[in-house]
């Protein structure tokens, strides 16, 4: 145990009652750890998306990384997830991130802000870095048990967070829809993070009510309509200005076809690794594809 993630745990911020994962099942042989930005799954938890050894045979098999939930607002994912392995704090973090990386799978994680105690978000978002994620994606959506702070609340945030953690890495997750980012405090929340992945969900915003939307919004759907390659143009308009990487998060439960025109679109508007949401749902037939396609530049 790290002092980091001792301290933590003796203030409080989390059990160390934490379970060590059994060996992958599939087995796997331990690997290098790999450097870069990998494609990544992400699990909101195991109780829903399967045991960590069932994830991680998947994942090492396909060169693929993990980000997995560690809490929602100032609450760790145990109060969801019924798994003996369930997240309690910056403890179970260090155990699982040792796990998964012994297999050569980049470990992250990511969090649902909330802005009602930005500090204190700040501080678990901290302490998860200590505890061993290569980052920490911010989940910030104006949706009802999602963000309800203002621009102050993410200003807090921000500062907070880096008086902590100056070299930490965080990913701003949000959607795409431009009448939706101007609800969040998109700017504050940019300035302190390496990178935005946008939310591209081409089935989900399929709707004859986002088209009316997108029209109004400066953006009308093309003849394919709300496709893979509509919402990643869109997301390269919206986010292109913050001279950020973009890291796309693709609709895992849709088609093999349609993931095949997201990543092709992806890699010619020059984005980097993407990512699938979710594991506990994705169409099996895309982790192969994920393998064989590099991220754009290659993992070395």
């Amino acid at each position: 145990m790290t002092a980091a993630v001792a301290g933590a745990a003796a203030t409080g911020l989390g059990s160390s009652s934490c379970v060590l994962p059994p060996e992958p099942n599939p087995a796997v042989p331990l690997r290098r750890r790999a450097s870069g930005m990998t494609h990544l799954a992400w699990a909101w938890n195991f109780g829903v998306d399967g045991p960590p050894e069932r994830m991680a045979s998947v994942l090492a098999q396909n060169n693929l990384g993990l980000i997995l939930k560690s809490h929602n607002g100032t609450e760790w994912m145990s109060k969801w997830d019924s798994s003996s392995f369930a997240v309690t704090g910056p403890t179970s973090i260090a155990i699982l991130s040792n796990y998964f990386e012994k297999y050569g799978i980049p470990f992250h994680t990511y969090c649902v802000l909330q802005g009602l105690d930005p500090q204190r978000e700040a501080a678990m978002c901290a302490d998860v870095i200590s505890a061993g994620a290569r980052s920490i994606f911010l989940d910030v959506e104006p949706w009802a048990g999602y963000w309800q702070g203002s621009g102050q609340a993410a200003q807090i945030f921000a500062q907070e967070f880096r008086r902590l953690q100056p070299n930490g890495t965080l990913h701003l997750c949000v959607e795409p829809r431009p009448w939706v980012i101007t609800r969040i405090p998109m700017a504050e929340f940019a300035s302190i993070s390496q990178g935005i992945a946008p939310m591209v969900y081409w089935d989900t915003f399929n709707t004859s009510e986002n088209v009316r939307y997108f029209e109004a919004t400066g953006f009308p759907p093309g003849p394919n309509g709300i496709c893979p390659e509509f919402i990643l143009d869109v997301s390269y308009s919206l986010f292109a200005g913050y001279n950020l990487p973009i890291y796309p998060v693709g609709q895992g439960a849709s088609s093999y076809d349609a993931w095949l025109r997201f990543m092709s679109r992806a890699h010619q508007l020059n984005m980097g690794a993407v990512s699938v949401w979710r594991y506990g749902v994705a169409n099996q037939q895309i982790w192969p594809l994920l393998r064989y396609v590099q991220p754009n530049p290659p993992v070395t």
